[in-house]
């Protein structure tokens, strides 16, 4: 299902920590619906989900891992966490695969008022310029086995060069054996009940670093 004109633009108000957010998303249920039970690669970024939630308001809560600091979202989907990151960060760069996130992305960058985010499609096949960034952030990525191989080698360039990656999960049967090789760089790890939407879910955070 291919976004289109006809599927106007919802601001939903998302409060974290003190910064209230207002994020652009579609208003359309049947769009949303669509998308999601029919399993397609690009029905994901167009909800806000749990480890969204839970990696903003990490960051919010640890200034100091992103202040003065050049951010990169990977798989960003309607773009919370950088939102929230670019409060304290030198400059944001909010990607996603799908070209219809970056709508929304440009929406929320233009209704906060935000100077310092950029927003463009960017597939983690994509090679990546390391030396322009020194966080990378993702959540909820690792849904999908034949995805979990080449975002671990891509995770272990990140490190290799010496940028700090912060990953906001679920835990998933299907990527435990994902997350157990990351554990060796693990240098920070917490896990909280994120409540959104009415409903609680239990999400984990891992600072990774060489």
């Amino acid at each position: 299902m291919k976004l289109t004109c006809n599927t106007k633009i919802e601001l939903k108000k998302i409060i974290v920590g003190n910064q209230e957010v207002q994020l652009a998303m579609p208003n359309s249920n049947h769009f949303l619906q669509s998308h999601i039970q029919h399993y397609t690669h690009h029905a994901y970024w167009a909800k806000v989900w749990h480890s969204a939630v839970g990696l903003s308001l990490f960051l919010d809560n640890n200034k100091p891992l992103i202040t003065c600091k050049n951010i990169l979202e990977l798989a960003a989907g309607l773009g919370l966490p950088s939102i929230v990151a670019s409060t304290y960060a030198t400059s944001v760069h909010c990607t996603d695969v799908c070209n219809d996130a970056i709508t929304y992305i440009t929406k929320s960058i233009y209704q906060n008022n935000k100077k310092n985010i950029t927003c463009a499609t960017l597939n983690w096949n994509d090679e990546i310029d390391t030396k322009n960034y020194d966080v990378v952030l993702l959540s909820d990525v690792n849904y999908a086995l034949p995805d979990l191989e080449v975002l671990q080698v891509l995770i272990m360039k990140l490190l290799a060069s010496n940028i700090m990656v912060i990953i906001a999960t679920p835990q998933r049967q299907i990527a435990a054996n994902f997350l157990t090789s990351l554990l060796p760089y693990c240098t920070q790890q917490y896990n909280s009940m994120i409540s959104y939407n009415n409903t609680v879910h239990e999400i984990f955070i891992y600072v990774l670093h060489q």
